[in-house]
């Protein structure tokens, strides 16, 4: 579900980085970002943006589930993408 163009920067990134373990990892060795750490990039990002909406790892998700049910995704595919634990099988 990546556009032709945010995989071009990731590809890009990998290029660079060359992560082992994790495509965004962490401050210590071997482990992954930490939920910290994305909420201080997600609060970084508002600032700089001048949005007056929040910008938070929340909000993202939210905005996407909008945006899959506005594009005609079923709640259960949706859910599948979020990886929500509060699902019926």
């Amino acid at each position: 579900m990546l556009t032709p163009k945010l995989l071009e920067i990731l590809r890009s990134y990998w290029k660079v980085r060359r992560p082992v373990a994790w495509l965004f990892p962490g401050d210590r060795a071997g482990e992954p970002i930490t939920r910290d750490a994305v909420r201080h990039a997600c609060a970084k990002a508002h600032d700089l943006s001048g949005l007056s909406k929040p910008v938070t790892p929340h909000s993202l998700r939210h905005a996407f589930a909008v945006h899959l049910l506005e594009a005609g995704a079923d709640v259960r595919t949706i859910q599948l993408l979020l990886g929500s634990r509060h699902h019926r099988p």
